[in-house]
């Protein structure tokens, strides 16, 4: 008997000794992938987690080491490049530096080649496999602690570094994709057009980057306007790619995603809370209801996981905040503090009902208008920013059938080519594109505001930017005009879809603004009418006026315009973004002004 145990031990020991050898060899893996992921050599990390996940894939320490790892690759050559392009170096399948992106030096380069070259490897290599691992964080309900933090490099010149952690929680993970999917939807979008264009036609045009930067502080709307000519040298720019085209049926369905996880995260955060947590201090985003209150108020405290900075020069700034405490904190003591729990538990409570709600509609499970208003609960404090007069359906904006789609190039102003006359009444010869914008300075305007083509017999007839008239003239822009020409495949859009191809004149009325123009930081801006090509953007567009109609004559000429499901047209689209943009030129003054009495304190 014996004898039958010491050959038994015989026989374990070597299979004793392979696990034991595979344990150590995997707790060695996992903390040189550790060593690598905090001390900052995140690709290094990701393939060391990659060969534990495959030995062991339960491994929740590996799951969440090698997301963080692959999505801090990314985070790291982006804040410290300044968010530059050469962090698509890191996926691309060819040597590649920023100066490369953009070869002014060749004339006939294909712009479009950046996205077959760069964005798909981007989005293969990057967005999906992130995607993938903070799912399967999620799935496993994973965490991940580490007491010294991760260091990230937030500039190179001058060398700055922060050290985020402790503690990586579940909920950090949802915020992470969801914040992934946003990416994603974006570059499906662009990766589904041409993007081709003839840039250096608008080069040649404009002659120096200092003619546009003085054009645009004097004549924002000139510069609006003949940025045509980079769209009609450019046939195929913002069209469909054909062999790409069917990326765009993921944008909607990737925003849907998005907005789930942030609902999830602010859920987890703000109202869920964690009862398992015993030291909410420690984590990335930690939110403390100090008063156990189970409400969000000036009481409470935000924890950002930043854990240690450091300089050369001095203390670090992040976002324009200089960090000087650690871990860094938000109370109602800061200014941002005073802003995010001013805001209050009902402001919470409705952002993350309205964030679930269009979550729904972007994923087509709920199908209904969603009004402008209704993102004012987006806005603090019970302010009310965006209109009701303009109501949206997603499903048609950004249908997931790609049949139903249409490209962003018909969804620009209308394009020609426009011959000004010159100051005796003759034509100039200096015919170019222009876009149908126009400017309108408000009623109480005086002649020296006025940005005008000036003609030896009606000094205001080609007026682009003027007080209130009528806007885009029939004898500028219509059928028979002799300045004006709408570009061929414009006509034709037009003509299959409304049949007419030809420009409507859209009249000043009592909803014409007031105000004249502003200036805001150096940028005079009156309020811009638009002519486009399809108004109703591909049948997604419905606008009421009724409440920004006057009585009598506004009412009788908007009796038209009263109702939910009224589709937009050019007058009536233009006048409720008049509207918007004068609540919007109001605001941004206002905050001018702040922000200038604060720099001189």
């Amino acid at each position: 008997m014996k004898a039958q145990r010491r050959n038994l031990k015989k026989s374990l020991l070597p299979l004793l000794l392979v696990l034991f050898a595979s344990c150590s060899s995997e707790k060695s893996l996992l903390e040189k992938a550790r060593w690598h992921l905090e001390n900052g050599y995140f690709r290094e990390a990701e393939a060391l987690y990659n060969e534990v996940i495959q030995k062991e894939k339960s491994t929740c320490e590996a799951l969440y080491g090698r997301m963080l790892a692959h999505i801090f690759t990314a985070l790291g050559a982006a804040l410290s490049t300044g968010g530059g392009l050469d962090i698509l170096s890191i996926y691309a399948p060819q040597t590649f530096n920023a100066s490369t992106l953009l070869p002014l030096q060749y004339n006939n380069a294909d712009m479009d080649s950046i996205v077959d070259t760069f964005l798909v490897p981007f989005e293969e290599h990057l967005i999906d496999p992130g995607i993938e691992y903070a799912t399967e964080v999620i799935t496993n309900a994973c965490s991940f602690y580490t007491e010294k933090g991760i260091e990230l490099t937030v500039s190179i010149i001058p060398e700055k570094k922060i050290w985020l952690g402790r503690d990586f929680r579940t909920y950090d993970a949802f915020l992470m994709r969801g914040v992934l999917h946003f990416v994603k939807a974006v570059f499906d979008a662009l990766i589904s057009h041409n993007l081709n264009m003839a840039y250096m036609e608008g080069i040649t045009y404009y002659t120096s980057i200092t003619r546009i930067i003085d054009q645009i502080s004097h004549d924002p709307v000139g510069v609006l306007r003949e940025l045509a000519v980079l769209v009609d040298a450019s046939p195929e720019f913002l069209d469909w790619k054909e062999e790409r085209k069917s990326h765009f049926a993921e944008v909607s369905p990737n925003i849907a995603c998005g907005l789930e996880d942030f609902a999830e995260w602010m859920s987890a955060v703000f109202v869920k809370g964690d009862p398992e947590d015993p030291d909410p201090t420690d984590n990335v985003f930690g939110y403390v209801d100090t008063n156990n209150n189970h409400l969000v108020d000036p009481e409470d405290q935000l924890w950002l996981g930043i854990i240690n900075a450091w300089s050369e020069e001095g203390p670090v700034e992040v976002f324009g905040f200089e960090l000087n405490e650690f871990p860094v904190s938000i109370s109602s003591g800061d200014l941002a503090g005073i802003i995010l729990f001013g805001i209050g538990n009902e402001y919470v409570t409705n952002v993350i009902a309205l964030v679930k709600e269009l979550s729904l509609v972007f994923s087509g499970r709920k199908h209904r208008l969603v009004k402008l208003s209704e993102f004012n609960a987006f806005v603090p404090f019970g302010l009310s920013f965006f209109p009701d007069t303009i109501s949206i359906d997603f499903s048609k904006l950004l249908p997931s059938d790609i049949n139903q789609a249409v490209p962003l190039r018909r969804l620009l102003p209308a394009w020609g080519t426009y011959d000004p006359p010159g100051s005796n009444g003759t034509f100039t010869g200096e015919a170019h594109p222009v876009f149908l914008i126009e400017g309108e300075l408000g009623k109480s305007a005086d002649a020296s505001m006025l940005v005008q083509e000036v003609t030896a017999n009606d000094p205001l007839t080609f007026c682009y930017t003027c007080k209130p008239g009528v806007h885009f003239k029939s004898e500028v822009y219509g059928a028979s005009s002799t300045y004006f020409v709408l570009a061929p495949e414009v006509s034709d859009f037009m003509n299959q879809k409304f049949g007419r191809s030809y420009v409507e004149q859209i009249a000043d009325d009592c909803l014409s603004p007031g105000k004249a123009q502003y200036t805001i930081s150096g940028i005079t801006s009156p309020v811009f009418y638009a002519y486009w090509q399809d108004p109703t953007f591909n049948g997604s567009l419905y606008v009421d006026l009724t409440s920004i109609a006057d009585s009598g004559a506004c009412a009788a000429r908007d009796a038209g315009y009263s109702g939910d499901n009224i589709p937009a047209d050019n007058y009536s689209l233009n006048k409720a973004l008049v509207h918007f943009q004068i609540q919007l030129l109001d605001t941004l003054s206002i905050l001018d002004v702040l922000v200038k009495s604060l720099e001189r304190k």
